[in-house]
């Protein structure tokens, strides 16, 4: 049972993606819309489930979801990790099942295309899977393991600078790197994944002695980051910066932020949370 039954949001998307979890988090899918409901199961990022509704309640927001593939796998989700997506792509059905490759590095980088070329990412192991993204020479992917086929090698990858970026590459572009893509000059915060952490300025409606908000920050070069916030809540927001663009890597239902000298102001949910994030967050120093 859950007490408060909380207030139905009105129309959304179809579907939704699961977005902006830290490294080697898992969204819990849960019977109820409540903390204390049995987990159902785990949703990683970059899954996209249907949306059957969502609801707000005082403390959250919640929705319920369907996995598209799995009618019984039907439960309800954070909806702060959750945003707007497209219908999941179809399987594509690789007759072949190929032979694994063993071991392999942890990273390779994208190498022998042609100038102006982008490797694809793909779905499947096929040519004609749908596309997922494309790189560039030199982007370095993290090695999720490889498969020999009649018509060639295709490797499973993951962009560790966008973790929803997973998929199948041909394996001829790419050649064993000792680098993650994610190193800068920042060393890591002793046991963490983080290059600094510290406090943020922060307003969140419902908290309004918290003036101050906990974060931890991955950066990948100059004027590259990503910000992990922790609400007064223990729920995390994730926010992405990328050459003076800022967007939230979970869900949200507005949000907006202007650039003033080197300072960035953040408003998220009408106003519901605001942060103030300076530009040494984001490129040290």
């Amino acid at each position: 049972m859950v007490d408060d039954p909380g207030v139905a949001d009105d129309g959304g998307p179809d579907f939704y993606v699961v977005a902006g979890l830290a490294p080697g988090e898992q969204l819990n899918l849960r019977r109820g819309p409540s903390v204390t409901q049995v987990i159902v199961t785990k949703l990683s990022n970059g899954k996209v489930m249907r949306n059957l509704g969502c609801r707000t309640t005082e403390t959250a927001r919640w929705c319920e979801l369907q996995n598209p593939r799995k009618a019984t796998e039907r439960g309800w989700a954070n909806g702060r990790f959750l945003r707007e997506s497209a219908a999941p792509r179809p399987d594509v059905v690789v007759d072949d099942p190929g032979v694994a490759d063993d071991g392999g590095p942890d990273f390779y980088a994208v190498t022998g295309l042609n100038r102006g070329d982008t490797l694809s990412m793909r779905v499947a192991p096929s040519s004609t899977a749908a596309l997922i993204a494309r790189f560039p020479n030199g982007t370095n992917l993290q090695n999720l393991g490889c498969r020999t086929y009649a018509v060639g090698r295709w490797c499973e990858v993951q962009n560790p600078k966008n973790r929803a970026q997973r998929g199948w590459v041909n394996g001829r572009y790419l050649q064993e790197s000792a680098r993650s893509g994610l190193e800068t000059d920042d060393a890591l915060v002793p046991v963490t994944n983080f290059n600094a952490t510290g406090d943020v300025d922060c307003a969140i409606a419902g908290f309004p002695r918290v003036t101050s908000c906990a974060f931890g920050v991955v950066r990948g070069g100059q004027d590259l980051a990503t910000v992990f916030i922790t609400l007064p809540d223990g729920e995390k927001r994730v926010l992405e910066f990328n050459q003076g663009q800022v967007r939230p890597m979970s869900g949200v239902r507005a949000f907006s932020f202007r650039q003033v000298s080197d300072e960035y102001f953040i408003n998220i949910n009408s106003g519901q949370e605001r942060y103030t994030v300076v530009d040494a967050v984001i490129n040290g120093g």
